[in-house]
């Protein structure tokens, strides 16, 4: 595959509640960026992004081909009522490929600090950027987040401490930037002249 000069896809990626989602909306709707999308076998929420996720059943994601999964991640609450199994989630190399040949557009999409860390040493860091956005301080806005996109609070303190870590991880992965902005506008700026847009 020819590596472009330019990036063509923006990762967003932090801990829970740090605005990942939130930039990447913004990217797609004042910029005109894509979402690159994963799938996955949680139900769908109404606070997921257009085109965030291919939503699967078990058995369509086990016909996934296994060399095309960048990573399989397993997280969070069973994926229905009826199921016991943790939702799956994963992100197809065909998918970030076709987005990075595609000179036309610019993507985007939240991802998790352990998983940037694959795609970089993937596709390097040139045609991937990733930004880490900064944890928010008060835990209050964070649980708001939360509850708002769907997840479940009784569960925030256990991921937070699960998380803690992840800025080192960050910080000790070539190629990601961490942000120095607090606001939103702040990082929405950041991440424009990361991908050199600015």
């Amino acid at each position: 595959m020819t590596t472009p000069e330019t990036p063509r896809i923006l990762f967003a990626t932090g801990t829970t509640g740090s605005g990942k989602s939130t930039l990447a909306g913004n990217l797609i709707t004042k910029n005109g960026f894509c979402m690159l999308s994963a799938d996955t076998t949680r139900y769908p929420r109404d606070s997921d992004l257009p085109g965030e996720f291919n939503h699967l059943t078990d058995e369509q994601f086990d016909t996934i081909d296994p060399d095309d999964m960048l990573y399989v991640a397993q997280h969070g609450v069973p994926a229905t009522a009826e199921q016991q199994r943790p939702a799956r989630y994963t992100l197809l190399r065909s998918a970030v490929e076709s987005a990075i040949a595609d000179r036309a557009n610019h993507y985007t999409r939240p991802l998790a600090p352990k998983s940037t860390g694959i795609l970089l040493r993937e596709f390097g860091s040139v045609a991937v950027k990733v930004i880490y956005l900064p944890t928010p301080r008060n835990t209050e806005e964070v649980e708001r987040r939360v509850i708002e996109r769907g997840d479940d609070p009784s569960i925030l303190a256990a991921r937070m401490h699960e998380e803690a870590n992840w800025i080192e991880l960050a910080r000790q992965t070539p190629g990601i930037h961490i942000a120095e902005g607090t606001t939103i506008e702040e990082l929405h700026q950041e991440a424009l002249e990361l991908m050199g847009l600015q």
